[in-house]
């Protein structure tokens, strides 16, 4: 868990895990090597959708099969939700069909496709109420994947069920809690 006040660099620490940003001094280190983009998946607090098919917006031009995608779809209790032949519902972001919830969770379906071993999570239940946020992290945590969760709001006796460390970002500095 990752924490800080807003402006103080925890999303950045994050673009950096990823390994889309470099540290302008000092290293960053994943297993000792420098970070890449094939380590890890970002998601961000606005889930990025387009119109198309929910097949389209999960698979991004890659090549996954249906069973994959609807295994996928049914880990982040989606199958039902989303009608009778889910893979090839159109959603149009624009007009708001998919709740809250259910974009943020197809989102992270097409994060678990791509079967990275770092997921990073930048403040993703952020206009979720709890329940739903619980929800969530429930799944992701459930992967046994490496989580680190950039929030404001943290569920701190979720975040002990399952061993999470808390570090907060603290004048430029990350500071074990």
């Amino acid at each position: 868990m990752l924490q800080g006040p807003s402006g103080s660099g925890k999303s950045t620490l994050l673009n950096m895990v990823s390994g889309l940003l470099k540290p302008s001094h000092g290293t960053i280190k994943i297993g000792g090597e420098d970070p890449n983009s094939a380590q890890s998946v970002y998601i961000a607090q606005t889930p990025w959708l387009f119109q198309g098919t929910i097949k389209d917006n999960l698979c991004l031009g890659e090549s996954f099969t249906d069973q994959q995608l609807l295994k996928v779809l049914s880990e982040v209790g989606l199958t039902d939700e989303l009608g009778k032949d889910p893979l090839n519902r159109v959603i149009h972001p624009e007009q708001e069909d998919l709740s809250g919830s259910q974009r943020q969770r197809l989102v992270i379906a097409r994060a678990l496709l791509r079967d990275r071993p770092i997921i990073l999570l930048d403040e993703i239940t952020a206009a979720l109420d709890e329940k739903n946020s619980d929800d969530i992290r429930e799944i992701l945590y459930n992967t046994h994947k490496t989580i680190i969760e950039s929030a404001h709001h943290i569920n701190f006796d979720l975040a002990k069920k399952y061993g999470f460390e808390s570090w907060t970002i603290d004048n430029h500095h990350l500071v074990n809690k």
